[in-house]
């Protein structure tokens, strides 16, 4: 299935991005070819993101800017954002959804005739959400309609007049919305809840009005953070718990499967001893014969299977009645989370998450954790063997959202990342930004290195010198400007051509990887100096 492996970050500010990664590791093939950042110059954030039929992504979050990369109609605080990507991460169309409070997107999903459905939350009274439960200080839940051209069609809320967040969107057959979220407080939208806090779902039509809607959990907090769907019109719920411990604050990994009518047919837990913080944060990936694969991060040792002792990323095997088949477990001497697990076709699954570790699985050459949390990107067997392992990250701190698979062979992973290194909680004056990560296998070929830039580099991999050949140049005469890039973006060779091919030496180069372009075009080559 995959090809060829690109690495797209896409950039808003000037500031140079580091990406570092294990990237001369014998496990993997992959290639770097741009670093670039998508937003303004204020917070701009990634909440979720899902494929397109029809080619390319659709991502949902917030802005808080009102330039740069956002140039549509801002309606003030928190924007919900929508945007429509192509395979490059190039913006089609976007769009911004809200009233005069903070408006956050967490969910989408495609529908089978046409348009997407958005869920998120809401604390407007205005603009596109004036139906609000109670005060604008808590948060009403909202799902949205927008056409494949980024028409806002229909708009619809609920609440308990409460603080409710939405946490994922599903679609169940070609006309079924699942959305679910965590709530607490009771009103007649939703159903009485069990404890401070549950896991809620609800169905709707095409049209937005509810079918059904249901809350499941015990006496304390339970937390959705996930769905997914099963072949049979199940549907699976992820997050986590305090109920079933009884102990406030001593949180499980919770799966739950309910049927297509929101019956409940069995919880399990996932939890490790007590006195251990453990959550299912990562998205489902369920499979025909109705098992599935979860990113499950726990900060003990669940169910006998020793871990990192203080965090790590596993990804747990169920099959349909909730029994656990097998586990694979990564992470170093720090906190591991997972967010996403995706098939690759090949009985591979790419799995995107966060670490603060450098030893260990993430082994970053240092022996020791840090405080900065950074992207982790692995890919795995179903033995729990890595072929990939790419530590993602720059000067601040990055968090990881969600892996989409493509249609020309690729893996988006999307990350926030913010301008401090420890940001600490409601500081607003940390900016973030979203970064776009594209992923596939295997290094370009020469001919799809000259269709794309006109430049024949050799050898590729060097050590002592370069050839550079402009393959598409006219004569002799014509004077173009090489420019080489480091991974971080700084420019460390530039010089007009004075033929159509160029020798230049490397061999006082730092190893790693570097990104030729030429005059007019943004399209680069990947060089490799060892």
């Amino acid at each position: 299935m995959f090809k060829q492996t690109k690495i797209f970050v896409v950039m808003k500010h000037f500031a140079l991005f580091l990406l570092a990664l294990n990237a001369f590791s014998p496990l993997q093939a992959e290639v770097v070819q741009q670093v670039r950042i998508l937003g303004g110059s204020q917070s701009d954030v990634a909440k979720h993101i899902v494929p397109a039929s029809a080619g390319g992504f659709l991502l949902v979050g917030y802005s808080e800017s009102t330039d740069g990369d956002i140039s549509v109609q801002h309606h003030g605080g928190r924007d919900a954002w929508v945007v429509r990507l192509n395979d490059s991460g190039d913006i089609l169309w976007q769009l911004l959804l809200g009233g005069s409070g903070d408006d956050v997107a967490t969910g989408v999903v495609e529908m089978a005739a046409d348009g997407w459905i958005v869920g998120g939350q809401t604390c407007s009274a205005d603009g596109d959400f004036s139906l609000h439960q109670g005060s604008v200080e808590t948060a009403d839940l909202f799902i949205v309609k927008i056409s494949d051209q980024g028409d806002l069609l229909w708009t619809q809320t609920l609440g308990t007049g409460y603080d409710d967040r939405a946490n994922d969107v599903v679609r169940v057959g070609t006309n079924r919305i699942v959305l679910g979220a965590t709530v607490q407080g009771q009103s007649s939208d939703l159903e009485v809840i069990q404890g401070l806090k549950d896991m809620w779902l609800a169905e709707l039509d095409g049209n937005g009005n509810v079918l059904w809607e249901r809350a499941y959990g015990g006496s304390l907090h339970d937390e959705l953070h996930h769905l997914g769907v099963g072949t049979d019109g199940s549907i699976w719920l992820a997050g986590c718990s305090d109920s079933f411990s009884g102990l406030a604050g001593d949180r499980e990994g919770i799966v739950m499967r309910v049927d297509s009518d929101g019956e409940l047919l069995w919880t399990v837990s996932l939890g490790s001893e007590a006195d251990h913080d453990d959550a299912v944060m990562s998205s489902f990936l369920v499979e025909e014969n109705g098992d599935t694969r979860i990113g499950f991060s726990t900060t003990g040792s669940a169910d006998g299977l020793n871990c990192t002792p203080h965090g790590s990323v596993m990804i747990a095997h169920l099959n349909a009645d909730g029994e656990w088949v097998d586990t694979s477990c990564f992470g170093g001497s720090a906190w591991e989370y997972a967010r996403t697990v995706v098939p690759d076709g090949n009985g591979h699954y790419w799995i995107l998450g966060d670490t603060r570790s450098t030893d260990g699985d993430v082994n970053a050459g240092s022996s020791s954790a840090t405080t900065v949390n950074k992207g982790w990107l692995l890919r795995c067997d179903n033995s729990g063997s890595l072929s990939v392992n790419y530590l993602l990250g720059g000067p601040g701190a990055e968090y990881a959202v969600g892996l989409a698979a493509g249609n020309s062979s690729q893996v988006l992973a999307v990350l926030n990342t913010l301008d401090q290194e420890s940001p600490q909680a409601g500081d607003s004056s940390v900016v973030s930004d979203v970064l776009l990560v594209s992923v596939s296998e295997g290094p370009a070929s020469v001919q799809e290195q000259l269709a794309e830039s006109g430049l024949l580099v050799c050898p590729n991999p060097a050590s002592d010198q370069v050839i550079v050949e402009i393959t598409d140049s006219e004569s002799d005469d014509d004077r173009e400007e090489v420019i080489i890039r480091d991974i971080t973006g700084r420019v460390i060779f530039r010089e007009l051509s004075r033929a159509s091919r160029m020798v230049i030496p490397v061999n006082d180069w730092s190893a790693g990887v570097y990104f030729l372009t030429r005059s007019g075009s943004a399209q680069a080559v990947r060089l490799v100096v060892e």
